[in-house]
C-alpha cells in the first residue's frame, strides 16, 4: 500500500509549489489521517466566529480568507466559485478563546 499523501503539483506548470497538497485552511489544529480511507481529516480553528471540520481532497481550495466556515469572510478580491465546504461548522455562540482541536474517526476494523 502506497502513501496517502502524494505531491499533487509536482511538475506542475502554473508556478505552484510542488509540496502543496491543499490550500485555504487556517490554524489547523489537528489532522486525522487514515491511509486505508485514504481519508484527511482537519480540525480548523476560525478567526473569531466560526470553526470548521473538512475532509481534505489533494488540489482543493477550502476559502480561507474569503469565508470562515460556511460563511464569508473578507470576501473582497474572491473569485472562485471552487471553494470545498467544511463537512461541519459551529459558531462560538459568544464563547471567548474556542476552538476545534481534533478527534478519532472509529471505522470498525483495523485496517489491512
Amino acid at each position: 500500500m502506497g502513501y496517502l499523501l502524494l505531491i499533487p503539483f509536482k511538475g506542475n506548470t502554473q508556478g505552484w509549489r510542488e509540496e502543496i497538497y491543499a490550500c485555504g485552511l487556517r490554524k489547523s489544529m489537528a489532522v486525522y489521517v487514515r491511509p486505508c480511507h485514504r481519508l484527511v481529516m482537519v480540525w480548523g480553528c476560525g478567526s473569531g466566529y466560526m470553526e470548521e471540520i473538512d475532509i481534505i481532497q489533494n488540489v482543493k481550495n477550502y476559502g480561507w480568507s474569503c469565508y470562515e466556515g460556511l460563511y464569508p469572510y473578507d470576501t473582497s478580491g474572491c473569485d472562485s466559485k471552487d471553494y470545498i465546504s467544511p463537512i461541519y461548522n459551529y459558531d462560538h455562540a459568544g464563547e471567548v478563546n474556542c476552538c476545534s482541536i481534533g478527534g478519532f474517526v472509529y471505522r470498525g476494523q483495523k485496517c489491512s
